[in-house]
């Protein structure tokens, strides 16, 4: 089983279990967060949003996924696809 305790003490949640949209949206307090929280629900199956978010709280800054799109970017200049150069 993957560890999940620095996620889960960062955040103050549980990611190691099945857990429910609705326990998410108790930890969700920002406005904003609420409103993202329930975009994802309406647009992204329970079990891909768990994995989906899960990983996004594994890392150490989660607004690094925002370098993806110079990733993307980089590889369509240099002649290769986004999944491998």
């Amino acid at each position: 089983m993957t560890d999940f305790r620095k996620a889960d003490e960062r955040y103050g949640f549980d990611f190691s279990g099945e857990w429910s949209w609705e326990a998410l949206e108790a930890r969700v307090s920002e406005t904003d967060g609420l409103d993202g929280l329930i975009a994802l629900r309406e647009a992204v199956p329970l079990e891909e949003a768990r994995f989906l978010i899960t990983q996004l709280a594994r890392l150490d800054d989660p607004n690094e996924i925002k370098s993806l799109a110079d990733h993307r970017r980089l590889q369509e200049e240099w002649g290769g696809s986004f999944y491998g150069m």
